[in-house]
């Protein structure tokens, strides 16, 4: 059935592997065989996979087109509002018009679906059902059904359903339209537009139904009346279908006559029954050999399952009933070996069929016990025959438990000095639930004994079974270790100098060392600690660790805090420091450029120079103060000529004064004879050397004569001077 769109057709389908084909330009696209073809309000068409609701345009159908369906040739058909039957051209969206169901159309064509036979049925608005014979070019009006067909049409189990307005699905009495009566009351948002039987298999048929607006999709359970969502998508579906359909109108139903049948000859006699299907059927008893003839005879006692094909490979099986009083197993019960002996069993129960029963083992000598006992493991065919000599055959499994083994043993020693000893033991075989007793204490179902102290261990372990088997372990003793004592210096002076000696003894070489149980080290004696909490600690090489706590206190050295300074006037020694000062421990001495003083601010009677100042405590902290005593309010003396000839002798017309004056030149201006700008300096210290002219104007030499300048100093102490006069330039 393998059909090529480059000729007419737009699809191909094998039906026996469920696999489907949409070819374009004559290159096979294979498709999931979960799809179901929308076609939509704007004429496009759309492939639905139902495993994920994902879809994809795949093509057009025809203008006017309200629904579609695929027939059993494998051609993809659609039918116009008007009432006219087209062939779809899906890479075009033309159509070829193959019927028209009225000339003058009656009502709104608005569905159409197609059966098992090749004939197509079709509704409309006004409930009016015809059909059309493809094979024989036939039409027929069937009748008006009595509801309105808004949506699709679709077969399942035999039975034509329509998508009527009101949400509703009818179910369609095609030989007499008007006992149709309703299926399903949907009462769905938006109006049900499509609905589409899908074959997953021959024998599996699902229906589906897809609204107008926003295309909720919906499983029809005809059993229970009921729309179930499903999932929905975004499209406006006007009719639905699937490739296969037209399997949901005529579902293949199978009888089957079993006769003659006795277990002393092989006269047995199987007749099927079978109606439906597409086109010829066949029959047979093993699903792979297939005949025409529906009849099997000469067959010996048994079990069989007839099985029915079709034409398109839709498969239908069923269980043959011999009528045959034949015995049959009612109880099987296998015990299992255990221990790792011979003592498994099996014991029958047989039901049916004629007493007495003779039992064979693995081909043995048939007997009438039907409870063996002290089998080994192992796979045992079982044959039963009955007084009138039919048949039955099983296998038993005798399996074993074995007895228990100890396939690992792990014994962890104590550390530290504590009873932190371990054993765990690990146990293969034997039937659960396994019991562990260590030193004839409690049962335990686990092999795992922790927190046991030095000594010997013997282990008993017994699994349901009684199976037992017993192992020894000693647990080896450790020394702990000792934190023996911890020896401290306070630290000092604020400063982190404090020392700390930890001695300890025990435990297993080498000893490690920390004073915060964090990082540790072979030396026990830490220097350069600052006052704190310390946890000294002691490890030994098997991590056992002992700890105390201890402290480092230290003592605030003296500081000094703010200060200010006066200054000296020039020659004279008054000026004076303010000091604040704080902390120390005991008496604290004072020391001024190395001469002590009295412990007393503010300090006074001090000339201008550097200074250095000395705070010290009773155990020899000390902090430091250096400061300057400025010299303020010395006299300004200005040249009244100079030659600035580069000899290096009164070179520049600069203000003067005696060494360190701390001032400041606000302003010092030269001017020429007309009250221009020669030279300007502002805001620069007193002692900067830029404060002096050197005879030029923007870089010339400014000639011989006698130049005016104007000057004034801020001193430190906040007073000010100004000065003015004349100065002769020498050349």
């Amino acid at each position: 059935m393998a059909l090529n769109y480059c000729g007419l057709h737009n699809f191909s389908i094998y039906p026996v592997r469920r696999v489907l084909f949409l070819v374009f330009c004559c290159m096979p696209v294979v498709l999931s065989s979960q799809e179901i073809f929308l076609s939509t309000l704007d004429h496009r068409l759309y492939q639905l996979d139902l495993a994920d609701c994902t879809y994809q345009q795949v093509g057009n159908v025809p203008q006017g087109s309200t629904d579609i369906c695929f027939h059993p040739n494998s051609y993809l058909y659609s039918v116009s509002g008007n009432g006219r039957l087209f062939q779809v051209n899906i890479a075009t969206g033309t159509g070829t018009l193959v019927h028209t169901f009225e000339n003058t159309a009656s009502q709104l064509y608005t569905s159409l679906a197609a059966d098992a036979n090749g004939v197509f049925y079709t509704c409309g608005l006004n409930g009016r059902l015809f059909s059309y014979n493809l094979a024989t070019n036939t039409g027929t009006y069937l009748g008006n059904v009595g509801y309105a067909a808004e949506g699709d049409l679709t077969f399942y189990n035999g039975q034509l359903y329509m998508a009527a307005s009101g949400d509703d699905i009818v179910r369609v009495d095609i030989n007499n339209p008007g006992n149709s009566t309703i299926a399903v009351n949907g009462n769905v948002p938006g109006r049900i537009f499509g609905i589409v039987s899908y074959a997953e298999t021959c024998d599996s048929v699902s229906s589906y139904a897809f609204t107008d607006n926003a295309a909720n999709i919906y499983r029809v359970d005809y059993a229970n009346a009921a729309l179930v969502p499903y999932c929905n998508i975004p499209l406006s579906v006007s009719g639905g279908a699937s490739m296969f359909e037209y399997l949901g109108s005529n579902p293949i139903d199978v009888a089957a006559d079993a006769s003659g049948f006795d277990c002393t000859a092989g006269n047995g006699v199987i007749n099927i029954t079978a109606s439906g299907g597409i086109g010829l059927l066949s029959y047979s008893l093993d699903g792979q050999n297939y005949q025409i003839n529906a009849g099997f005879s000469g067959l010996p006692v048994g079990d069989y399952t007839v099985y029915v094909q079709d034409e398109v490979g839709c498969i239908v099986s069923l269980e043959v009933d011999l009528g045959v009083d034949f015995p049959g197993i009612e109880n099987l019960v296998v015990t299992p070996a255990s221990c790792g002996e011979n003592n498994g069993s099996i014991s029958l129960s047989i039901a049916g069929g004629t007493a007495p029963y003779l039992l064979s083992a693995n081909g043995g000598p048939a007997s009438s016990n039907l409870n063996l006992q002290n089998l080994a493991p192992g796979s045992y065919q079982l044959a039963i025959t009955d007084a009138v000599g039919c048949h039955l055959a099983t296998t038993a499994q005798v399996t074993t438990n074995g007895a228990p083994a100890i396939s690992g043993l792990e014994v962890t020693p104590t550390s530290c000095g504590e009873n932190n000893g371990r054993i765990v033991a690990t146990v293969q075989g034997g039937l659960a639930p396994v019991n562990y007793v260590l030193n004839g204490g409690n049962p335990q179902t686990t092999g795992n004994f922790m927190n046991l102290p030095p000594g010997n261990y013997t282990l008993d372990i017994t699994d349901a079974n009684g199976c037992a088997l017993s192992e020894t372990a000693v647990i080896a003793a450790s020394q702990p270790v000792l934190l023996n004592d911890v020896v401290v210096k306070n630290a000092s002076c604020g400063k982190a100098n404090g020392t700390m000696t930890i001695f300890a003894s025990g435990g297993q070489a080498p000893l490690e060392f920390s004073t915060d149980g964090d990082v540790f080290g072979l030396e026990n004696a830490f220097t350069g600690l600052a006052a704190g909490d310390y946890e000294p600690t002691v490890m030994d090489a098997a991590g056992c660790t002992a700890a105390l706590q201890r402290s480092i206190t230290g003592t605030t050295p003296p500081r000094f805090g703010e200060f200010t300074v006066k200054p000296a006037e020039c020659q004279e020694a008054n000026g004076a420091l303010m000091a604040a000062f704080e902390g120390g421990l005991g008496a604290l001495t004072l020391t001024l450029n190395g001469e002590a003083r009295v412990l007393d601010f503010p300090i006074t009677g001090l000339a201008a120079d550097d200074y250095v100042l000395l705070l010290g405590d009773s155990i020899g902290c000390m902090d430091t103060l250096a400061f300057v005593i400025p010299r303020i309010n010395c006299p300004i003396y200005l040249p009244n000529a100079f030659s600035p000839n580069d000899d290096g002798i009164n070179d520049r017309f600069r203000p003067e004064a005696i060494r360190d004056l701390e001032a400041q030149v606000v302003r010092f201006y030269v001017f020429d004879r007309w009250g221009g700008f020669v030279f300007k300096s502002e805001n620069r210290a007193f002692s900067d050397p830029e404060n002096g002219w050197n005879g030029r104007k923007n870089g010339k030499i400014s000639g011989q004569g006698v130049y005016t300048w104007y000057l004034e100093v801020a001193f430190s102490d906040g007073g000010k001077v100004s000065m003015s006069g004349d100065v002769v330039l020498v050349r």
